[in-house]
């Protein structure tokens, strides 16, 4: 019996599960008149008097409870909760998919390495490649994440710092920080939520406003039909991936009112020459520095 002392009621722990579960039906039990019970279906009489959605909200109570003690992730996709090595390591045997295929499944998965702490740093690194690949969706899946600059991982990796550093890696605008530089689109972009809260104050008080701030409110609302989010996929322009997707993406978002000026695809011919350079060249000649020029 002392293994079940959580089916009794205990007047020393009143808010035990058991107690709230007894106190909800013993009128209703009791209240049975034995000689009508007797030869009942069973089933049938408690049909009479169980009460099923309260039952459901225990359930999910019950359920939350224990995800919060325990410190689990908000929501599961089951088939892509497999945070430990060893069971990538299994699936991959097995021939089950274990990379993320969609902008969704890329934020559950660095959701996960963030919750569990596995190898944090290297997913994390793959999972922002990925989600550049897919250009403007998987932009915007970032931002939805919440995570600003300040959102740390521990060993000194700051996601969002993270993700802007690769921006401006594929990008031959100005340096990162330089007005024009794709990382303060990335940073507007980032703070979006932040200026549509001042916007809107602006918006309630327009009347009574500065001429100059009149003019800027309106430039900034410009700015959020997705012209900040056009003008950095413009300049992810060193990214593979820049003309057949990034473009594309900047034409549907500008409505096609503005096109780019591409010039020619060189890429061939550049990757060409690339294969013509030899191995550590430096070693293959006598002006070095010429070489590095």
């Amino acid at each position: 019996m002392d293994l079940n002392k959580h089916r009794r009621y205990s007047d020393a722990e009143p808010d035990k599960e058991f107690n709230e579960f007894y106190l909800h039906y013993a009128e209703r039990v009791f209240a049975l008149d034995r000689e009508a019970v007797i030869g009942t279906d069973p089933f049938a009489l408690v049909d009479g008097f169980y009460d099923e959605a309260l039952a459901r909200t225990w359930a999910s109570n019950k359920l939350f409870g224990v995800r919060a003690d325990l410190q689990y992730p908000t929501y599961y996709n089951v088939d892509r909760d497999i945070a430990h090595p060893t069971a990538f390591d299994i699936a991959a045997k097995r021939g089950l998919a274990i990379e993320p295929g969609t902008v969704s499944e890329i934020l559950h998965d660095m959701q996960d390495a963030a919750c569990f702490e596995v190898e944090v740093q290297t997913k994390t690194d793959k999972f922002l490649d990925m989600l550049i690949d897919f250009g403007e969706p998987g932009i915007r899946g970032f931002l939805s994440l919440g995570w600003d600059e300040g959102e740390y991982f521990g060993t000194g990796y700051y996601p969002a710092v993270e993700m802007k550093k690769r921006l401006q890696d594929f990008s031959t605008s100005p340096p990162e920080g330089q007005p024009g530089s794709i990382s303060l689109d990335f940073t507007r972009l980032l703070h979006e939520g932040r200026e549509v809260s001042q916007l809107h104050e602006w918006y309630t008080t327009f009347d009574r406003i500065p001429f100059g701030q009149k003019r800027f409110l309106v430039l900034k609302l410009a700015d959020l039909g997705g012209y900040v989010m056009a003008q950095l996929l413009t300049k992810l322009d060193r990214h593979p991936c820049y003309r057949e997707i990034f473009v594309r993406q900047y034409e549907q978002l500008t409505g096609g009112a503005m096109s780019l000026a591409l010039g020619e695809d060189i890429r061939a011919q550049v990757a060409a020459l690339l294969a013509l350079i030899p191995d550590k060249p430096l070693r293959l000649t006598f002006e070095q520095q010429r070489l590095r020029t």
